[in-house]
């Protein structure tokens, strides 16, 4: 396994990336990329402005159990308003995984070699 995904709707949520639509997503980056994806962790529902979610919880969870056990070495979000969007949240939550455990946080969006220690890279995540 090299990655696992995070999804993520809220009740209010206007969005037209549905659940499916943004599982469909991430599993088709995961192909064209050749990564072999793990399990996807599914907050139908939650608020985006606090990582307060129960599958989000069970995400950490996982990758604190699988830490050393298997190399995940990347977290796959359809976009990064499905992550979060409490920015200086988010990214305190993305630096963490990244310095802890040495996974990346990354959207479909993005290529899979993007450098998330560029300045512009945040730039563009912030807005």
């Amino acid at each position: 396994m090299d990655a696992i995904g995070y999804i993520r709707i809220s009740k209010k949520d206007q969005s037209t990336h549905s659940l499916e639509y943004q599982e469909k997503n991430i599993k088709d980056y995961a192909d064209r990329n050749q990564i072999i994806l793990g399990p996807l962790f599914i907050d139908d529902g939650e608020s985006s402005y606090t990582f307060d979610r129960p599958d989000y919880k069970a995400l950490e969870n996982f990758i604190k159990n699988h830490k050393g056990k298997s190399k995940i070495k990347y977290l796959i979000v359809f976009d990064h308003d499905r992550f979060s969007r409490n920015l200086p949240e988010a990214l305190q939550k993305i630096e963490s995984l990244e310095k802890k455990y040495s996974i990346k946080v990354i959207a479909t969006s993005e290529p899979l070699d993007i450098d998330t220690t560029d300045p512009s890279v945040f730039l563009l995540r912030a807005f």
